[in-house]
C-alpha cells in the first residue's frame, strides 16, 4: 500500500484513520454501501508489538511530553508493517497490533510479519538512543509473532474503523509479546514452521499457555539466513524432475545456440507451484560450470511489487556482489568500479543515479534526481552497464518471479530488450500468465517485436500417472494404495508443487509412514553374490482414507489469489464453493438473485473467473455447468465465509434446486439432503 505514516511525530493522538491502508478503506467503503459487513474466517499472522519500560517513563513525564515520544515510536512501529503490506489494526496505548493476511493474503504472510518485526526492532534503535540522550528514559520493544485460523471482521454495529481478530491464536500472539525479551521478535511454533528456512533462530523451548494442556514451543528469531533454505517440497527427500523432458530439451537448445553466439528471450509460463523454478534450476545444473556462459540470477520479490525499480534494485546488487542492507563505504566502492569498468562511465553521473535510485543521501551534495529527469539518466546508465556485461561474453540472465515485478521495473527491462538483437544474452524470465500484471507485457513485446529471437514455454499440469510418478520418486518405495494415489491426483489437479506438500502433510500427520523391511538379495558392494539381503526403507499408507488436509502454505498462496479479486467476483465465487466442486449456471443464478446480484452481474463475474482459470466449463447440454479447476480453490473459499453465512447460503442451494428443477427431486435427493442438513434444516434434508 501506498498509504503509510508520515516522517515525523504526530503532533495530536494518534488515531487509525490516519495509517489506515487503502484496501481495508475500499472494504470499509464498501461495506458501508452495503450496510453491512461480514466477518471471515481465516489463517492470519498476527503482530503485537510494545515499548518495555513505557509505563515507568510515562508517569515521570508530563503527558504532553509524553504523547510527543509515543506518537515518535509509533513511525517505527507501523512503517515496517506498511511496507511489508500487513495491515495496522489497533493502536494500543503504547503498541499496536497488526495483521499479515487479512483482510488482504500474501502467500508469504508468516515471512512478511517476522521480516517487519525484526525491521521494527532495528529502526527503533537510535530512536531509543535519542530518547535515552534526551529525556533519560530507558525504552525498547518488543515482538510477538503467532499464526493460525481466526475469525476477523468488524466488531460490533457501528462499522467503526478497526478490524478485529477473534480466537485462540491472537492470543497467543498476544502471549508472544508479552513474554519476548526487549529488543527481541519471539514467534510460536506455527509461526516457526512456515518461516524456518529462510531466518536463523533460537529455540526458548515451551512456555505454559493458559488453556492449553501443553507449553507452547517459541523461538527468538535472531536475522535473516545468509543462505534460504527449502521453502517447498519435503525435507530429506528429493524427486527427479516429472513431465518435463519436452521442455528441458527446448531449453538446452536455446543454450546451445547461446554458445554461437546468438541471444534469445525466453518467456516460461506457468501456475504457482508448477515448476518454474525447479526447471530453471535443472537447466542450471545442467550447464557444465567449466563453459563459456556467465550464469546470473535475480528475482523479484513479493513485498516489493509496489517498490519502483525494486528488480533493478536487486540486478545490480546481483552483478556487484553487494549484499542487501549494505549501502554504506563498500557499496560506493563498488559501484565506483562499476562505472570505472564500464565504457563510457562517467562517475559522477552513475553516483547521483545510483543515490537516487537507492535512496541514498545525494554524494556530490546536490539536489536529487527525480521525476523524468531521473528516469532518463537511469535508463542511460542502465543501457552502459547492461551492454557492458552483456555484449560480449555468452551469458544467461535469469529473471525469476517476475509477476512481482513493479511497473517501473518492467517499462526498463522493456527499454532494455532491443539489445539482445546485438548481445549473446539469453533473457530467461520465469512468472505467473496473469495478463493483468505488468510482467505480461514483456511477453507480448517480445512475441510481437522479435519473434525471431523469441521462445515461449507454457507449463501444463501432470497427468495422473506423471502424478503418480511424482509420489514414487518422493517417496522412493511407496506402498500406497491405488485409491490414495487417485484421490491426491484429483485434489492436486496435476500441479507438482501441491502433490509434494500435500504428500508432506500426509507424513506430518501420520498418515503416510516409513518402515523398514528386509528385501532379499545381494548386499550393495559385494562381489560373491552371498545372499545376505537388505534393508529398504518402504513408505506405507495407515488409512486409504486419510483426510487430504490443505497444507499451510498453500492456504496462504490460494487465499491471496482469491484476495486480489474484486468484492463482486470475490462474492460470486463463495457463492459457487457453497454449491460444491461443480455447479449449474442457473443454481448461481438463482442464488446470486437471492443475494441482490443480477443475472447480468453474475455472468459477468463467471466469465471472469474463467478467464482467470478459476472456473472451467464443464458442460453446455442438458444444463449450463462450471467446475473449479482446482478442488483446493473450491475448499479455500468456501473455508473463508464464517459458519452462520454458510448456513444460510446451503439454504438458499437447496430451496434454488427445488424452484429450478422440480422435475428432478429425486435425482438429485442427495444434494438436497447435503445443502438442508449443512443449513441446519432437518426435516427438509430428511425428507429428501
Amino acid at each position: 500500500p501506498s498509504a503509510g505514516p508520515s516522517a515525523g511525530p504526530s503532533a495530536g493522538p494518534p488515531t487509525l484513520e490516519q495509517y489506515i491502508p487503502p484496501e481495508l478503506m475500499s472494504k470499509l467503503d464498501a461495506a458501508r454501501a452495503r450496510g453491512k459487513m461480514f466477518g471471515e474466517r481465516r489463517v492470519v499472522t498476527m503482530l503485537f508489538c510494545d515499548l518495555k519500560g513505557s509505563t515507568s517513563a510515562a508517569g515521570s513525564l508530563d503527558p504532553e511530553e509524553w504523547t510527543e515520544i509515543i506518537n515518535g515510536a509509533f513511525e517505527y512501529m507501523i512503517r515496517p508493517v506498511y511496507k511489508f503490506e500487513g495491515t495496522v489494526a489497533r493502536l494500543m496505548g503504547d503498541g499496536i497490533l497488526a495483521f499479515f493476511g487479512a483482510p488482504i493474503a500474501h502467500e508469504d504472510d508468516p515471512s512478511r510479519a517476522v521480516l517487519a518485526g525484526l525491521e521494527i526492532v532495528a529502526g527503533l534503535a537510535p530512536y531509543r538512543e535519542k530518547i535515552q540522550e534526551q529525556w533519560g528514559l530507558a525504552i525498547d520493544v518488543r515482538v510477538g509473532i503467532n499464526t493460525g485460523l481466526v475469525v476477523v471482521g468488524a466488531v460490533g454495529s457501528d462499522l467503526r474503523m478497526e478490524y478485529t481478530a477473534m480466537g485462540d491464536a491472537i492470543n497467543l500472539a498476544a502471549r508472544m509479546e508479552q513474554t519476548a525479551a526487549p529488543g527481541t521478535v519471539q514467534i510460536a511454533h506455527d509461526t516457526y514452521r512456515q518461516v524456518a528456512p529462510l531466518f536463523d533462530v533460537e529455540d526458548l523451548g515451551g512456555i505454559e499457555i493458559k488453556g492449553k494442556d501443553e507449553p507452547v514451543s517459541t523461538y527468538r528469531v535472531l536475522g535473516q539466513k545468509t543462505t534460504a533454505g527449502r521453502l517447498r517440497g519435503i525435507e530429506g527427500l528429493e524427486a527427479e524432475m516429472v513431465g518435463r523432458a519436452d521442455e528441458m530439451v527446448r531449453l538446452q537448445d536455446v543454450l546451445a545456440n547461446l554458445e554461437r553466439g546468438i541471444g534469445r528471450i525466453v518467456c516460461l509460463l506457468g501456475s504457482a507451484g508448477l515448476g518454474k523454478s525447479r526447471l530453471v534450476s535443472e537447466l542450471r545444473d545442467s550447464h557444465s560450470p567449466d563453459g563459456n556462459l556467465t550464469w546470473v540470477e535475480s528475482a523479484s520479490l513479493s513485498y516489493e511489487v509496489s517498490h519502483p525499480y525494486a528488480l533493478f534494485q536487486q540486478l545490480l546488487r546481483q552483478l556487484n556482489d553487494i549484499p542487501a542492507g549494505e549501502n554504506t563505504e563498500g557499496f560506493w566502492q563498488k559501484m565506483n568500479r562499476l562505472a570505472a569498468e564500464t565504457p563510457g562511465g562517467d562517475e559522477s553521473r552513475y553516483a547521483r543515479v545510483f543515490a537516487a535510485l537507492f535512496a541514498l543521501p545525494e554524494p556530490s551534495g546536490q539536489p536529487p534526481l527525480e521525476g523524468e529527469l531521473f528516469k532518463r539518466e537511469l535508463y542511460a546508465v542502465m543501457s552502459q552497464i547492461w551492454l557492458a556485461r552483456f555484449e560480449t561474453r555468452p551469458s544467461v540472465l535469469v529473471i525469476d518471479d517476475l509477476h512481482f515485478a513493479d511497473p517501473a521495473s518492467v517499462a526498463l527491462l522493456l527499454h532494455l530488450l532491443p539489445t539482445i538483437e546485438n548481445c549473446p544474452l539469453v533473457l530467461l524470465c520465469a512468472f505467473r500468465p496473469d495478463r493483468g500484471a505488468p510482467s505480461y507485457q514483456v511477453k507480448q513485446a517480445a512475441d510481437a517485436a522479435y519473434p525471431h529471437r523469441y521462445t515461449e514455454i507454457n507449463l501444463r499440469p501432470l497427468s495422473e500417472d506423471e502424478s503418480d510418478e511424482l509420489v514414487n520418486r518422493l517417496l522412493a518405495i511407496a506402498d500406497l494404495p491405488d485409491s490414495l494415489r487417485k484421490r491426491i491426483w484429483e485434489r492436486c489437479g496435476g500441479n507438482p508443487f501441491y502433490v509434494e506438500e500435500v504428500v508432506r502433510t500426509l507424513i506430518e500427520n501420520g498418515a503416510v509412514v516409513a518402515e523398514e523391511r528386509h528385501v532379499d538379495g545381494p548386499v550393495d558392494g559385494t562381489v560373491d553374490g552371498t545372499d545376505d539381503g537388505q534393508v529398504q526403507r518402504t513408505w506405507r499408507a495407515v488409512s486409504e482414507g486419510a483426510a487430504l488436509d490443505i497444507p499451510e502454505n498453500l492456504q496462504g498462496l490460494l487465499t491471496s489469489r482469491i484476495d486480489r479479486l474484486e468484492e463482486e467476483t470475490r462474492h460470486v465465487l463463495q457463492l459457487a464453493s457453497v454449491i460444491g466442486r461443480s455447479f449449474y449456471h442457473r443454481i448461481l443464478a438463482e442464488i446470486g438473485r437471492m443475494e441482490d446480484l443480477s443475472l447480468d452481474m453474475v455472468d459477468q463475474q463467471v466469465g471472469r473467473l474463467v478467464r482467470l482459470e478459476m472456473f472451467q466449463e464443464a458442460a453446455r447440454v442438458p444444463d449450463v455447468e462450471y467446475r473449479f479447476r482446482n478442488p483446493m480453490t473450491q475448499e479455500i473459499a468456501y473455508q473463508t465465509i464464517l459458519i452462520k453465512r454458510r448456513r444460510e447460503f446451503h439454504r438458499q442451494v437447496g430451496a434454488a434446486l427445488e424452484a429450478v428443477f422440480p422435475e428432478r427431486l429425486g435425482e438429485l435427493a442427495t444434494r438436497l439432503a447435503y445443502h438442508y442438513a449443512e443449513g441446519r434444516q432437518a426435516d427438509k434434508a430428511l425428507s429428501h
